[in-house]
């Protein structure tokens, strides 16, 4: 140990006796590292890291489609047909993206969120860390003002605190008590720190607000069941419709999709390309970056040949002089690495 402890303080001497040559190389390594590091952290955060959601693989969302128009959210009038009607959902539930004013809380804020059905939650399964998700008695018309916060926003607003639970969120005036906190990267129905409960019967809605596109349905295959088939049921319960609501549904169709693909979307095809395209791209710069380090320490060791061999001959071991260069490496490398 005495002996390497002598090799780092030699080192650490020899590195700075160069300061030229050690900041060209920290620099070189730190941001080739960097670069790595950042790109794979974004790769992993959008791509690689599982969603929460347990199972993912059977939950899909029927997208709304006409032609001629982009991707629609989905109306409370197609949910109930699926709900009523389809036999390959285990079961399915239903939100509405939207935003709050989020006050009392340091300087007002404007937060996404949403209001979602409790069964909404109840199918994707996902557990909070703490507290619990909405009843079906929070969920009823006239029911309690409760929310769920992100783990961001517990983080933020409320510092950590394990006793979030039952204090107040002031959200568009109204008070909400806080019943549960989810877990991190629980994104659904899309980026979201609020969820609140719908309350209201869709059944009895006019006919107007039933059919509004701006919802969103996840459901849950029953077992054995495929995409594919999922597909074909659903699209034959919109025929129903179109038939039934001629002044709604005409020229509308619907398209289910794996719930992976519509929380990532676009990252599924050509940003999923381009970030591994990125990866790639840095961690041949990153070979490069070691390649030029290596070519300036053979350079230096050129130049430090006089000096190794006085220290051959005054009787320091082969093994003894390759362990001192190794560990300048080594200092390099984590300096570098630490910039």
């Amino acid at each position: 140990m005495q002996t390497l402890w002598q090799d780092v303080r030699y080192g650490v001497r020899m590195l700075l006796k160069q300061p030229g040559f050690t900041l060209i190389c920290i620099a070189a390594l730190a941001l080739s590292i960097g670069a790595n590091t950042a790109i794979f952290s974004a790769a992993n955060a959008l791509l690689l890291r599982p969603l929460p959601v347990e199972d993912i693989d059977r939950f899909v969302v029927p997208v709304t489609l006409r032609e001629g128009f982009d991707p629609f959210g989905s109306p409370f009038l197609e949910y109930a047909a699926y709900r009523d009607r389809a036999h390959c959902f285990a079961s399915s539930g239903v939100a509405t993206a939207r935003s709050f004013n989020l006050t009392g809380r340091g300087e007002p804020e404007r937060v996404r969120g949403a209001t979602v059905m409790a069964n909404y939650l109840s199918t994707l399964g996902t557990k909070p860390v703490l507290g619990r998700t909405f009843s079906a008695d929070d969920d009823r018309l006239g029911g309690p003002p409760v929310a769920l916060i992100s783990y961001g926003l517990w983080q933020k607003h409320f510092g950590s605190n394990a006793d979030v639970i039952s204090q107040s969120l002031n959200l568009d005036g109204r008070s909400y008590n806080v019943i549960g906190v989810m877990p991190p990267g629980f994104d659904v129905p899309g980026i979201a720190d609020v969820w609140v409960p719908l309350q209201v019967n869709i059944d009895t809605l006019p006919l107007i607000e039933r059919a509004a596109t701006n919802n969103t349905i996840v459901a849950r295959l029953r077992p054995g069941v495929s995409l594919g088939q999922a597909d074909a049921e659903l699209k034959a319960i919109t025929r129903q419709l179109e038939q039934e609501y001629p002044d709604f549904r005409r020229g509308w169709t619907v398209k289910v999709v794996s719930l992976r693909q519509d929380l990532l979307g676009d990252l599924e095809g050509r940003v999923h390309k381009a970030l591994f395209a990125l990866m790639a791209g840095v961690a041949f710069l990153l070979l490069i970056c070691c390649a030029n380090v290596a070519n300036l320490q053979l350079a230096r060791g050129v130049a430090r040949e006089r000096e190794l061999m006085l220290r051959r001959a005054l009787g320091a071991g082969r093994w003894r002089i390759v362990r001192q260069l190794l560990t300048e490496n080594i200092l390099l490398a984590v300096i570098g690495g630490m910039a």
